[in-house]
This record gives C-alpha cells, sequence and structure tokens, in this order.
C-alpha cells in the first residue's frame, strides 16, 4: 500500500523577492514612524501565509502593498489583500478609516440600527436608544459620525438597501458577507463617513 500526502500549496517566495527591489518606494510612501523593514517582514509573512496570491498579476499586489504601505496599516487586521479573476484586490477594514480618522484627532462612533430602537436624528445630532431587555428585531439601518473639539461631523445614516448596493460593489463573497454581515454594514457606514472627515497616515496630536 502507497502512502498518499496531501499537497501542500508553495508559498508565494516569488512575490516576496519582488518586494525588496522596491524597498526604497516602499520607505518613501509610508508614515515616517513606522520601519519600512518591520513593514517588509510583515508582508512577507502575509504572502507566505496566502499561497493563493502568487496566482495573481504580480503588479496588482505590489500595487495593493504600496497602498496598504501608504495608510500606515496593518495587513491582516487593518487591510487585507484579496484575489478576484486573477487580480489582486486591497480592502481597507473599517477599523483602519476609523484609525485614519482619530489621527487627525475625531473620535467616531457608528452602531446599527434595529426595528424596535428608538432612532432619532434631532438638529444633526443622533439620538439611539434600545431595551436591553427586549429583542430588538431586524436590523434596518446603520449610522456613523464623528466629533473633534466639541465639533460633530456629517451624520451619514444608510439604510439596508444603500447597505446592500455598498456590498454589491465590493469583493466580497456571498458567504463572507452573510457570516460577517455586522462588520459589512459597519464598514459602509464608516467608509461613507471617512470621505467627509479629514484623516492622516500619521498621527497629528
Amino acid at each position: 500500500m502507497t502512502e498518499q500526502t496531501a499537497e501542500v500549496a508553495l508559498p508565494s517566495q516569488g512575490l516576496a523577492r519582488m518586494l525588496e527591489p522596491y524597498r526604497d518606494r516602499f520607505e518613501l510612501d509610508g508614515p515616517a514612524d513606522q520601519p519600512v523593514d518591520l513593514f517588509l517582514a510583515q508582508a512577507c509573512t502575509y504572502l507566505e501565509q496566502r499561497p493563493e496570491l502568487a496566482k495573481c498579476r504580480p503588479e496588482t499586489v505590489l500595487v495593493a502593498l504600496l497602498d496598504c504601505r501608504r495608510f500606515g496599516a496593518i495587513l491582516g487586521t487593518e487591510y487585507h489583500i484579496v484575489p478576484f479573476k486573477g487580480l489582486a484586490t486591497g480592502i481597507a477594514d473599517y477599523k483602519l478609516e476609523i484609525r485614519l480618522m482619530a489621527n487627525a484627532g475625531w473620535i467616531t462612533t457608528a452602531d446599527l440600527v434595529y426595528a424596535d430602537d428608538d432612532f432619532k436624528i434631532i438638529n444633526g445630532a443622533i439620538s439611539h436608544q434600545r431595551d436591553y431587555k427586549a429583542s430588538r428585531g431586524q436590523a434596518i439601518a446603520v449610522y456613523a459620525y464623528a466629533m473633534k473639539d466639541g465639533d460633530r461631523s456629517r451624520v451619514v445614516v444608510l439604510d439596508a438597501e444603500q447597505v446592500s448596493k455598498h456590498l454589491a460593489l465590493s469583493k466580497a463573497t456571498n458567504e463572507l458577507a452573510a457570516t460577517f454581515w455586522e462588520s459589512w454594514w459597519l464598514k459602509a457606514a464608516v467608509h461613507e463617513l471617512a470621505k467627509w472627515v479629514p484623516w492622516s497616515a500619521e498621527r497629528l496630536i
């Protein structure tokens, strides 16, 4: 009887070797307080753990990594690279957008609204209350806003239909979106808010 071994995908060593010639570019594009050598080490580990990215066009992986570096993001936590039809696509997590706004002094609030919540917008301010002893019903909306030195940003409110449109434009699979739907709803609201609130890759305060 012949013993069979499971085929193990090789790590993306070719992609990792591709990064070194661009070291100066990674250093120039990144925040001054984040060492480029640390980022490149994290990038190599990230690629080695995701051999499926080796099937993508190498230049699309490089562009995504440069984009991540420009934001000063943490790969795998605040920024993700996913394969899509032979191309690597960078996806900024909503936690990254919250941190970028915080770097500029803004404190972000984002939450889901359910059918049985008491939710109102009064003079541009959110009033959101819930009964913790009762069922909240179905999620119907999500909102986000930011505060800085007593000033409030634009309040972004998206209903379920608007969230669905955001999701349709994303690269998320139906399974992923269904499993982590709360995160995708919050991401949609925070992403819209980030269009109206100044942010920075480096901490300004």
